[in-house]
């Protein structure tokens, strides 16, 4: 039943979340607020020690309220705003907020040499090049643009899908280029102005100004000393 209601479609990237993951992060949070609320006396092992002693032992079922009183009750701290704005909202997970008292942030990976982004991805299909997904908000988007659409040429050149990302270094975000696809039997034109890339990925760093105290909560929590650490990145 959870594999069937998960099941992804073309706009999944932009209207649902892996639960899987998000949850993985969400946990890593509530262990980071736990340690720096009690300087690494009390962390997520202490909540699953708890739910063991409430409902493991006796092997008895919980609900989700019942698991949110329990990571309460240890992090000793009222989480009603946490649970809702990170469990049942699609808020970004603000990771440099609890990842600072480590002395720690999320730096993105340089971009500056990244072609700027149409906000669509592409793939090879039966000699064709479709739209896989769009992001919402994108330039491809704005211009009307759909999943689906055989993408056909840039400028009125010819690309594919190993191509797309080689062609745009020829631009700069701000430009605007004639995307031509062709939605379902219709040949269309339209201008997209191009966006600045994103990052798709980011690193965990050490901040430089991290005081003692920030550094004695990383060795607690990590074992290895902020220089060290500064050192290895």
């Amino acid at each position: 039943m959870g594999s069937k209601l998960y099941r992804r479609d073309a706009n999944s990237n932009n209207n649902q979340i892996s639960y899987y993951l998000k949850g993985e992060m969400v946990s890593l949070l509530l262990d980071l607020l736990i340690r720096a609320k009690h300087d690494n006396g009390r962390s997520l092992d202490d909540v699953m020690r708890l739910m063991w002693q409430r409902f493991g032992q006796d092997e008895i079922g919980f609900t989700p309220a019942e698991l949110e009183g329990a990571i309460a009750a240890v992090a000793d701290t009222d989480l009603s705003d946490f649970f809702h704005r990170y469990l049942h909202t699609t808020e970004e997970l603000p990771f440099d907020d609890y990842l600072k008292p480590f002395g720690l942030c999320l730096q993105p990976d340089d971009v500056s040499n990244a072609p700027p982004s149409l906000g669509i991805t592409a793939r090879a299909e039966n000699g064709k090049t479709l739209i896989q997904f769009i992001e919402m908000g994108a330039p491809a988007q704005q211009a009307g643009l759909d999943i689906g659409d055989e993408l056909l040429a840039l400028d009125g050149l010819r690309v594919s899908a190993e191509q797309l990302g080689d062609r745009l270094q020829n631009y700069r975000p701000g430009d605007t280029v004639q995307v031509t696809v062709f939605h379902q039997d219709e040949l269309r034109t339209v201008p997209v102005t191009l966006d600045p890339p994103s990052p798709s990925n980011f690193k965990l760093m050490p901040l430089p100004s991290a005081n003692d105290a920030q550094k004695a909560l990383l060795r607690g929590w990590l074992g290895i000393d902020w220089e060290t650490l500064c050192n290895i990145m």
